[in-house]
């Protein structure tokens, strides 16, 4: 019994360890004013799984060479039911010159109950945007 016992739990800690969260989300942006940009990712978690970041790090690169990350505080959780909480992080970002960019964030662990891919736990989310960003 003793045997049967520590063999559940080992599985029962086993899974625990490596429960995940992410369920999906997206970015958007939205022009502010001249090259000055609001962006926003919105995340959705599995409230059974481990706890979401409590920062976001949107990552601006474009063609040219130009690179910029900038880490931001969630704004959340906000419970849509279900289990499942909806997390909001918000950047803004003055681009050094028109053009075409490319926002983007990742992060491990994406929800093992997803059911239309492969090995959904062993799978990071990541999440872009792209944009052309005009002064007029």
């Amino acid at each position: 019994m003793k045997k049967l016992l520590l063999s559940v739990l080992t599985l029962v800690l086993a899974y625990s360890a490596q429960a995940s969260h992410l369920m999906g989300g997206q970015i958007t942006s939205r022009n502010i004013g001249g090259l000055t940009y609001e962006v926003t990712l919105t995340l959705y978690r599995d409230t059974l799984g481990i706890p979401m970041d409590q920062t976001a790090t949107f990552n601006y690169s474009d063609a040219s060479g130009y690179s910029a990350s900038n880490t931001v505080p969630n704004g959340g959780p906000f419970s849509i039911g279900n289990g499942v909480e909806r997390y909001v992080f918000i950047d803004s970002i003055t681009f050094p010159a028109a053009g075409n960019y490319n926002i983007s964030w990742t992060s491990c662990c994406r929800n093992a109950a997803i059911l239309n891919m492969t090995n959904a736990g062993g799978e990071s989310l990541y999440l872009s945007n792209s944009l052309f960003a005009d002064s007029t």
